[in-house]
């Protein structure tokens, strides 16, 4: 991974995945609310243009597989493989395709295995990530470092939201966590491919100046995350409101309904008041 290819790889990977799961956990949501039913999440999700087959499941283990497999080729030198920094990408791509497979079965075996597995092995996946990222800087210049431990960062608060999501299936919060989560590791990655590898050759270069921009970055980068997740939600709603027309116009013709109401009682309290006065 020591290439901005190495990093887009793995950054478009969490990018798209953090972005359909963000779709389907709001459509989820909010279609739960408008039939009134009660929500809960999954960690993965069907899509309903092929909904008998599992795509989620089927693009992991494509994506996987292509990383696997690139960074394989290029960890050789001279028919040997020399590259261990391409050994930690490797581990890390392989842990997360038990993701995959639980995924299969659920789908294709319902019932067979214990229910959580699917968090399980994210779970597992995303540690996995963790302790190689950790393990992975020694001998490294100071930005490299730097951008390297706030992707360990962004890992640890998916790992953490994705424990929570685990055993509060039925807040909406956790699960948007997890996929916001994911979607930070996804920029940054490309973050980490433009600022020490950077395809047109301008590299950062280990000033205290340049690593207060690193800084600012990450915040600039969770700030346009929030923003994203806003207008993903935004449009869920839209489209879901258009398929529960008479939902939407019963809630608004009650909001007018309360909203009148505490207008008329401000208006009899003010009458009352002012009628006291006089006398």
């Amino acid at each position: 991974m020591g290439s901005f290819l190495g990093h887009a790889l793995p950054g478009s990977f969490f990018i798209g995945f953090a972005t359909w799961w963000l779709y389907a956990i709001f459509r989820r949501y909010f279609e739960a609310k408008f039939s009134r039913r009660k929500f809960y999440n999954t960690a993965s999700f069907r899509c309903s243009c092929v909904p008998h087959i599992p795509l989620e499941a089927y693009i992991k283990i494509i994506l996987i597989s292509i990383g696997v497999i690139g960074e394989t080729v290029t960890g050789f030198r001279d028919g040997r493989f020399v590259n261990l920094g391409n050994g930690h990408h490797i581990t890390m791509f392989s842990f997360f395709i038990f993701n995959a497979i639980i995924d299969l079965i659920y789908f294709h075996r319902p019932g067979l295995l214990p229910d959580g597995l699917d968090y399980l092995t994210a779970i597992i996946g995303f540690s996995v990530e963790g302790c190689l990222f950790s393990w992975h800087l020694h001998g490294r210049s100071e930005i490299d470092i730097q951008v390297h431990t706030f992707l360990y960062y962004a890992v640890i608060c998916t790992i953490v939201f994705s424990m929570f999501e685990y055993f509060n299936r039925n807040t909406v919060l956790f699960g948007l966590g997890r996929s916001m989560g994911t979607l930070l590791q996804g920029t940054w990655f490309y973050q980490i491919g433009f600022s020490i590898h950077n395809p047109w050759g301008y590299n950062m270069e280990n000033t205290h100046r340049q690593m207060m921009l690193v800084t600012m970055m990450f915040c600039w980068h969770l700030g346009a995350i929030l923003v994203f997740t806003a207008i993903i939600g935004s449009l869920v709603y839209s489209s879901v409101c258009r398929r529960y027309p008479d939902v939407v116009i019963t809630k608004r013709n009650r909001y007018d309904e309360e909203i009148a109401s505490l207008e008329l009682s401000d208006t009899e309290e003010e009458t009352l008041l002012s009628s006291k006065e006089i006398l």
